[in-house]
């Protein structure tokens, strides 16, 4: 009986002193990924500036719910200094709509228009800078093999994300607008010109190491950037894109694509990553994925957020 309180005891002291190191950790990888993006918000405010932003969100629920879950679990396992990080950070972030994700990526755009899929259409008064289109829980490879699933308690099926994506976009597109599409953007974008998607056999979580290839000579020969992915599909044929990033490892398909107006009739650039959730990619990980171990012996690098937001501004500046 001593010896299991003795051991029980040694067992909250090693929580106490991880709890202490992942935290210090967590507050290092939030000011690195804020200095990071820092010069590229600053050239994004810039160009934005006084101009329209529409983000297509598709996503069908709010982040404030994968933020909660994951301060949760990192309580019930007595990472309590570690939840308080992030709470914290929290505090200065809205989470709400895909928009106020985008926004807070951005660095904050004082002309931001969040458009919910599930019940808006977007205003066509005006031509905006830039459109986006947000992630999804629906999945475009379900448009062909169950499109009258439901997706979770939402009450919406693939096909009505799908056709209320593509009814807002296509108009947008008549603009000749410049459009960014994240995750299922990319897939719905692709899927639209041409291309094929397609699901894993599982959901990925985590970070992808990829390799940028070519994007107006803004990338390096040999580079190997990460970004935070959280998917199911991906586009398996690009049909008539030209890529941008590939993958490396398990998932080495195309992670990024780009679309000319002289060959597609669009200016585009798409990712499968989410650049928008670097900041808090530990967190968001940790609650899909709620091994302790795993995220105290994880390497906490900088992402490839920043290069993302280069390359919106790059297509912006040109096309927008």
């Amino acid at each position: 009986m001593i010896n299991k309180i003795l051991h029980q005891n040694e067992q909250n002291r090693d929580l106490v002193r991880l709890d202490s190191d992942l935290a210090e950790k967590c507050i290092s990888h939030i000011e690195a990924e804020e200095q990071a993006l820092a010069e590229e918000r600053a050239r994004l405010k810039e160009i934005f500036k006084g101009r329209i932003v529409i983000v297509l969100d598709a996503a069908m629920d709010d982040d404030r719910h994968m933020a909660e879950l994951g301060i949760s679990q990192l309580c019930r396992r007595n990472q309590f200094k570690v939840a308080q990080v992030y709470r914290e950070y929290l505090k200065k972030q809205s989470l709400e709509t895909s928009g106020e994700v985008f926004s807070n990526l951005f660095g904050g755009v004082s002309n931001l228009i969040n458009v919910d899929l599930r019940f808006q259409k977007p205003p066509m008064d005006k031509k905006p800078a830039l459109v986006i289109v947000s992630g999804s829980s629906a999945d475009v490879s379900k448009i062909d093999t169950m499109p009258n699933g439901k997706i979770w308690e939402t009450g919406f099926t693939h096909h009505q994300v799908y056709s209320n994506t593509l009814n807002s976009l296509i108009p947008l597109m008549k603009w000749g607008t410049p459009i960014v599409g994240s995750c299922y953007g990319h897939h719905i974008l692709a899927r639209l010109k041409g291309g094929t998607i397609a699901s894993r056999n599982n959901f990925f979580v985590g970070t992808q190491e990829i390799i940028p290839q070519s994007y107006q000579k803004r990338t390096a020969q040999g580079e190997i950037w990460t970004i935070p992915c959280y998917h199911q599909d991906y586009v398996a044929d690009i049909g008539e894109a030209v890529p941008v990033f590939s993958g490396i490892g398990t998932d080495a398909y195309n992670h990024g694509l780009s679309y000319y107006p002289a060959a597609h009739g669009i200016s585009a650039f798409t990712y499968q990553g989410h650049p928008e959730y670097a900041v808090l990619e530990p967190l968001f990980t940790f609650a899909l994925d709620p091994d302790l171990y795993r995220l105290a012996h994880r390497t906490f690098s900088v992402s490839a957020a920043s290069h993302y937001l280069t390359l919106i501004g790059d297509l912006v500046e040109q096309y927008g």
